[in-house]
């Protein structure tokens, strides 16, 4: 996230560039899903969070900044800990974002383990084989709420994703909001936020 706040360089390597493109789209979907939960989410409450497929962790580090603890929102998130299978991502997330913890294993390793009140996946469900599953892992580790923001409806599958997500799914797991939403940052298409409520 950094790169985006400085000059634009007149030329980028292939590993740079591609950063700050999954940087940028990953504001964009993170300061929807700051939003989403600030209406969906009532009272004056404080939480933790747990953020499962975080990889470079910008967007986990956006929502930390929008419901920090000394914030004036009403929402807040006392700690946020960024989970991914790379560890290598994590590792150079630390360097970028020290004020977010770090897991580098797999969400369903941590059942019985440790638990979050709020449980984030972001645009990582439609990359998972078996998405119930998935979900079951999410849940297994939340107290109080698990958040899916995925692409919606897709025609024709991105590369790298193996599911396609409609209301269907969220309806039949009992997500109680789901917000159906024009992403300008996913090529121009459709997107959903949805949350659930799980008794912890």
């Amino acid at each position: 996230m950094t790169a985006i706040f400085q000059p634009a360089a007149a030329e980028l390597n292939a590993e740079a560039e591609l950063k700050l493109r999954c940087d940028s789209q990953s504001l964009s979907f993170y300061s929807d899903i700051a939003s989403f939960i600030s209406r969906h989410i009532k009272g004056q409450q404080a939480f933790d969070m747990l953020d499962v497929g975080a990889r470079t962790a910008a967007g986990t580090a956006l929502l930390r900044a929008i419901h920090h603890p000394n914030s004036f929102a009403r929402l807040k998130l006392n700690s946020v800990t960024a989970l991914d299978l790379d560890a290598e991502a994590l590792r150079l997330a630390a360097l970028e974002y020290p004020d977010i913890n770090y897991i580098a294993r797999d969400v369903e390793s941590l059942k019985g383990e440790r638990s979050w009140d709020i449980v984030l996946s972001s645009h990582t469900i439609e990359h998972v084989d078996d998405p119930q599953h998935f979900l079951a892992d999410l849940e297994a580790v939340a107290r109080r709420h698990v958040v899916i923001a995925c692409p919606f409806a897709e025609v024709a599958l991105t590369m790298g994703h193996v599911r396609r997500f409609n209301l269907d799914f969220f309806e039949r797991n009992d997500f109680r909001e789901i917000e159906v939403y024009r992403s300008q940052h996913w090529h121009g298409g459709m997107a959903c936020i949805a949350i659930k409520d799980v008794a912890g």
